[in-house]
């Protein structure tokens, strides 16, 4: 067990740890937005626990999917990146596919209403400190549920869309589990370099910080198949 990871709480029978790396992600969703006004305070504190919900919300869609599908309870982690939903079983390749879907289904589940929400309020023309802190947890509702939703099932591993493509792969095009694996990682590591350039070109340290990440994983899958990705 990572000496830096406690759990904290059990969400529907489901172990909940939080990594300390965790509290440096939220740290760099708060303060740099905190402002100076009352209200900017107060929305930039509120991103902690909305980003809290989200990724946990996001991480038992996977949890429930794959305790559906009869593979026990998993436990899941927020940590520097994110959030992780673990595992250690073999899945099918439909439920394989339903699984990782489950995770940004979630997140639509929460956002689109908060999107729903963000545009009746924009639209009514609000004035005053009470609508611009409706609007500031709104817009970042939708961020983190719509717009990260959105991103993880970009084909790229360890996101979401890259297992979607692997397990499409397997079902779709019949091609073999490590081939699928390959394919996928080869596909992440093509759409990451116009994404890494555009981040590096506007000065993005931390999201070229995070591609590096996610980089890494991808070439693990295109050159080690099966034996570098679980699932």
């Amino acid at each position: 067990m990572n000496t830096l990871s406690r759990k904290v709480a059990t969400i529907a029978g489901f172990p909940i740890h939080v990594d300390l790396t965790f509290l440096l992600l939220g740290a760099l969703f708060v303060f740099p937005d905190f402002g100076n006004t009352f209200t900017e305070h107060f929305v930039a504190l509120m991103r902690f626990p909305i980003l809290v919900g989200s990724i946990l919300l996001h991480e038992l869609g996977h949890a429930w999917a794959i305790q559906r599908y009869g593979h026990g309870r998993s436990k899941i982690l927020l940590w520097g990146m994110g959030g992780l939903c673990i595992n250690r079983s073999r899945y099918g390749n439909k439920e394989g596919l339903r699984i990782a879907l489950a995770g940004p289904g979630a997140g639509l589940l929460l956002g689109l209403p908060s999107l729903a929400a963000w545009l009746i309020a924009n639209s009514a023309g609000l004035q005053g400190e009470l609508a611009t802190a409706i609007l500031g947890v709104l817009s970042f509702l939708v961020f983190v549920n719509v717009g990260w939703s959105l991103m993880n099932l970009l084909p790229i591993f360890p996101l979401d869309g890259g297992r979607v493509l692997m397990y499409a792969l397997r079902i779709y095009g019949h091609k073999s589990a490590d081939r699928s694996v390959k394919i996928a990682g080869l596909v992440g590591l093509i759409l990451l370099l116009p994404l890494g350039l555009l981040c590096l070109a506007s000065g993005q340290i931390f999201m070229i910080f995070i591609i590096f990440f996610i980089g890494h994983t991808s070439w693990q899958a295109y050159k080690g198949g099966t034996a570098a990705v679980a699932g």
